[in-house]
């Protein structure tokens, strides 16, 4: 016969100073939920800066197309002779990037 059954069934005699008692939290209990959440607001997402490398990677390949492309606008418009005819490639220009925006 098993004797795991025997073991249970007796009853350990507690050693003097021993505490037996509740588990209590740590936190204070006067803390309401609001003053967690925001005490919880405030601390820095350290697992962000993992994102810091590929913005940087995306930043050294479209810095060289964004310079490309100011170059040439500027090319285009001081190639223009008229105020009236660079104002309207400003804006044709302007229309343009709404429409992309937009969509």
């Amino acid at each position: 016969m098993c004797k795991c059954a025997d073991r249970a069934d007796r009853v350990r005699p507690r050693a003097p100073g021993t505490y037996e008692g509740i588990t209590m939290r740590l936190e204070t209990a006067d803390g309401s939920r609001g003053e967690r959440a925001a005490a919880r607001r405030q601390h820095f997402p350290w697992w962000s800066l993992w994102l810091i490398w590929p913005l940087l990677a995306a930043l050294k390949w479209a810095a060289p197309l964004y310079l490309a492309g100011l170059a040439e606008a500027r090319g285009t418009l001081g190639a223009l002779d008229r105020p009236a005819a660079a104002l309207a490639a400003v804006l044709l220009i302007a229309a343009g990037l709404l429409l992309i925006r937009r969509e």
